[in-house]
């Protein structure tokens, strides 16, 4: 008997073919895979609020340290300093780490605000209307180039500057508060960073007085209230241009200095925002003088122009290049037929004549012994030009 052979054929493999994707299905897994870390980032920030920068925070809402510098929302002005403050001690980075300045106010005559000032003894001869320069930030009161002044000249100098204040803010101060002394004298403080704090002011408002062009818009508004990634891309794209130049930035003529970064960007008037804060600026001078003269046409107006510390100290073939806006300034004194006294050289000279700095190290603002000669600086002036006859400068 013959055996039967068996044909075993392989066994036949079978190939499936995943199926392909739509394009919608495509575009739908690129919006989760974007969707997901966003969402992430989202519940980490309410999990861990403190993990989110101040600087985010403070986007859309600069306010949010105000209460740590003694201060309180206003509908109007969007705050300013509260009422019957004693030795109130505001943080500050002084030169050896972190230190307090103290705030007392005073009423000027107005029980609804406080003033960082000494009081007045008689008639008030001068306003002053200005932001943490003019209420001089960082230094006890009677350090203040304003109570010095007042000193030296045997004049009352009522000083109504508020910290952070931008010039819309400062006009509207000067409306409410400052007129009404009756002065003979109002003196308007500028400093360089009055132009993005006028573009934020006009975009965004400030404290209470939040009638920003930007709120406008109940969409984004919503956003920004709620929304940390949203916050998170309106501080890179609102700080677009500052991180544009610390990347490029050319440490040949000076160090690279992020401070130095940050005045040269917004400083720089080819920067639309920096622009548009210029004109903003410019307008609140002149309503403010307008206001002014309304009142009486024999009441002086005066805008004083402080430099900022990389300004005074940077080597000369940088000076140039910074004072761009001192000179767009001066320009506009002259064409206006302002009153204008520019601080920058005369602070210059006598930085060059003293190793004792002016300024602190970390915190932007003039040290006791920077107030002491910004006072002798417009003392002598004074004198020199009689009762506020001072020119702009050239």
């Amino acid at each position: 008997m013959s055996a039967v052979k068996t044909k075993i054929n392989p066994p036949v493999s079978v190939i499936t073919k995943n199926p392909k994707l739509s394009p919608g299905g495509i575009i739908g897994l690129i919006v989760l895979g974007l969707l997901l870390p966003l969402l992430a980032i989202e519940a980490l920030a309410q999990l861990f609020p403190g993990s989110i920068p101040r600087e985010v925070k403070s986007v859309f809402q600069p306010e949010q340290d105000q209460p740590l510098k003694g201060l309180v929302p206003d509908e109007t002005l969007g705050y300013k300093y509260a009422p019957n403050l004693v030795d109130f001690e505001v943080p500050f980075e002084d030169d050896t780490g972190p230190g307090i300045y103290r705030v007392s106010t005073v009423s000027l005559g107005a029980a609804d605000a406080g003033f960082r000032d000494d009081g007045l003894s008689g008639e008030v001869f001068a306003v002053v209307i200005g932001d943490s320069y003019a209420s001089c930030a960082s230094v006890a009161v009677e350090a203040c180039w304003v109570e010095i002044l007042e000193q030296q000249t045997g004049q009352d100098w009522a000083n109504l500057g508020v910290v952070g204040y931008s010039p819309q803010q400062e006009e509207r101060m000067l409306a409410r508060y400052g007129l009404p002394l009756q002065p003979k004298v109002v003196v308007w403080v500028f400093f360089p960073n009055d132009l993005n704090d006028a573009w934020r002011f006009e975009q965004f408002g400030s404290g209470a007085a939040q009638a920003g062009q930007f709120w406008r818009n109940p969409v984004l508004a919503w956003l920004a209230r709620h929304s940390t990634v949203y916050n998170i891309g309106a501080f890179f794209w609102y700080n677009r241009a500052l991180f544009y130049n610390l990347v490029t930035f050319n440490n040949q003529t000076a160090p690279r200095d992020s401070n130095l970064v940050w005045w040269l960007t917004y400083t720089d008037l080819s920067v639309p925002e920096v622009a548009d804060g210029l004109m903003l600026t410019q307008r609140s001078i002149l309503e403010a003088r307008q206001q002014v003269l309304a009142q009486d046409e024999k009441t002086q107006f005066m805008v004083i122009l402080f430099p900022y510390r990389e300004q005074v100290y940077a080597p000369a073939e940088l000076q140039p290049q910074l004072d761009q806006l001192n000179k767009t300034m001066a320009d506009f004194c002259r064409q206006q037929t302002l009153t204008c006294l520019d601080l920058t050289p005369a602070l210059r000279e006598r930085a060059n004549q003293t190793d004792e700095m002016l300024y602190f190290r970390k915190d932007i603002h003039l040290n006791p012994r920077g107030n002491e000669v910004a006072a002798e600086i417009l003392n002598e002036a004074l004198r020199e030009y009689g009762r506020l006859e001072i020119r702009g400068s050239d």
